[in-house]
């Protein structure tokens, strides 16, 4: 039997999540109206999808640009994240991935975690509550000094080649998964880098979909550090 691509990517529930993100305002670039408008439109837009997806006639358009996002200490972030239609595969894609990715991110990674009995990311507040319990369970067992990293404009600067190095890694190698990820990065984040600006760098930042890919990219980071046992590594992003 011959599995289709929309079936391994289930495309109907990525459009649920992807409007219960937008519903309870977890978009940095919300847009009200062309949401609305999607949900008189719901089975034509899947219908369509899942048809350029299975025939392999799929390619992202442009990222919607926005105002920029500002940020703490003067920094901000660039306004800008994919059209719905294209927003829906990101997540599908970006999911696919992640949670096949997740049983081989180290314990001490806590941040966009995999809830494996119902395919959702853990809360980030609950992850962020077990990240300060694993601090105090460091404090505990005798480490007393804290080194605490940031990235700057970490999202923007995210190397694309390099990040199909991390999932390609930390994912299974067979014909499905190979073919998700020749999607993901051919028919969308390619198409998105702005050659003139940074080429083939970059994911649209403020959705879930990136921040779970962002979060496969540390993978090799979390890997060295945790050869060394003279300390305790966590990490939260």
């Amino acid at each position: 039997m011959v599995t289709r691509m929309c079936e391994l990517l289930d495309l109907e529930r990525a459009y649920n999540e992807v409007m219960d993100d937008e519903r309870r305002g977890r978009d940095l670039t919300p847009d009200v109206i062309n949401f609305l408008d999607s949900k008189a439109h719901t089975e034509e837009i899947l219908r369509s999808l899942k048809q350029r997806v299975d025939e392999g006639q799929y390619k992202a358009g442009p990222l919607v640009k926005m105002a920029n996002i500002p940020k703490d200490n003067f920094f901000i972030r660039p306004g800008a994240r994919p059209a719905l239609e294209d927003w829906i595969v990101y997540h599908a894609i970006a999911k696919y991935i992640g949670l096949r990715a997740d049983r081989r991110l180290a314990p001490n990674v806590l941040s966009y975690r995999f809830n494996h009995r119902n395919r959702k990311l853990f809360h980030w507040a609950d992850q962020w509550l077990k990240f300060d319990r694993a601090f105090w369970v460091s404090f505990d067992r005798g480490f007393r000094h804290v080194l605490k990293t940031d990235i700057t404009a970490y999202f923007v600067n995210i190397s694309i080649e390099r990040l199909r190095a991390s999932i390609l890694a930390l994912s299974d190698q067979d014909e499905h998964t190979n073919k998700i990820i020749d999607l993901l990065f051919n028919g969308l984040l390619r198409s998105w880098s702005e050659a003139e600006v940074n080429k083939y760098f970059g994911l649209p930042q403020g959705i879930n979909a990136s921040s779970i890919l962002a979060n496969l990219f540390l993978a090799h980071i979390d890997a060295l550090f945790l050869r060394d046992r003279r300390f305790r590594y966590l990490r939260y992003m």
